[in-house]
């Protein structure tokens, strides 16, 4: 597999901007099998959501697979929106979540200017994020498409 866009990260994984239909089809094939068939939401009602249409999508790689897929989207005051984030199930438990997370961060730096990622948490995935450095930004979850969610934030230039 060859990809104009691919870059090797420190982190062992690479990280694919899907610029093409064929990648983001590959997104979308990710996020249909974590969150639908996995996850149980009843559709992801992609074409509704205009961040979609504005975001960078971003594959993970390893060995030649796609493993994961994250949609990013800037926004003002060095803010960097990270959803979609999916990992598929055959590739977690061994840190290629980390992974993935560092990889994205480490592009966010590279753009320059930004250094802060935001993100909606699903209750029973607070812990993965608070391992990676983020912080919850509200005690108390909030419903978002029928589940329990925890907005959480990392300033990336503290760890620089």
């Amino acid at each position: 597999m060859t990809h104009s866009s691919q870059r090797t990260t420190m982190t062992g994984i690479k990280l694919v901007h899907a610029t093409s239909d064929e990648l983001k089809g590959q997104c979308i094939a990710i996020r249909k099998a974590v969150f639908v068939q996995e996850q149980g939401y009843i559709h992801l009602d992609e074409d509704n959501q205009p961040e979609d249409a504005v975001a960078l999508h971003f594959l993970a790689i390893q060995d030649d697979t796609f493993i994961g897929t994250a949609r990013l989207a800037a926004r003002p005051n060095h803010v960097y929106i990270l959803s979609r984030f999916a990992l598929l199930p055959s590739f977690r438990g061994n840190g290629n979540g980390g992974k993935f997370i560092a990889a994205l961060e480490q592009w966010v730096l590279q753009q320059g200017g930004f250094h802060i990622v935001e993100l909606e948490a699903q209750d029973g995935s607070y812990g993965f994020y608070e391992r990676l450095g983020y912080t919850r930004q509200s005690s108390e979850p909030y419903i978002k498409d029928g589940k329990p969610h925890l907005r959480m934030r990392k300033d990336l230039a503290i760890d620089e």
